[in-house]
């Protein structure tokens, strides 16, 4: 964790929003590809950038995932993450914006679940 708090603050503090959003979404990748992340991550890019440059690093990562279709396993990784930093900062509109962009590149019953494990209100539906 440590790690990833000195990496994500020396990132924010030596690079432009191009860069910045770059190995953002590298890390969210790659994060996702190894099936692990840190507890730390998305609470250090809330509590390092200030409310705009976030939106500003958002705003670019959704740019990167225009066009997204079933192969594009990156870009699906990509709005996993965005989803986790909307859930973390308890943004239950974008959270469910990203997980509609969801449609049609996983199961509608997966993105049902997702969208209820934003605040787990209901019966849990069935994924399988």
């Amino acid at each position: 964790d440590r790690f990833i708090n000195n990496y994500f603050i020396c990132l924010e503090k030596t690079s432009d929003i191009e860069e910045l959003t770059e190995r953002v979404a590298d890390y969210a990748i790659r994060l996702e590809r190894s099936g692990y992340g840190f507890d730390s991550d998305i609470n250090i890019l809330i509590e390092q950038l200030d409310e705009q440059k976030l939106r500003n690093l958002e705003q670019r990562m959704l740019i990167k995932i225009d066009g997204m279709t079933k192969k594009d396993e990156n870009k699906i990784d990509i709005v996993h993450f965005l989803m986790e930093i909307a859930h973390r900062k308890d943004d239950k509109e974008e959270y469910l914006k990203l997980c509609e962009r969801l449609r049609g590149m996983i199961p509608d019953k997966e993105i049902d679940y997702i969208i209820w494990g934003f605040d787990e209100t209901g019966p849990e539906p069935e994924v399988f």
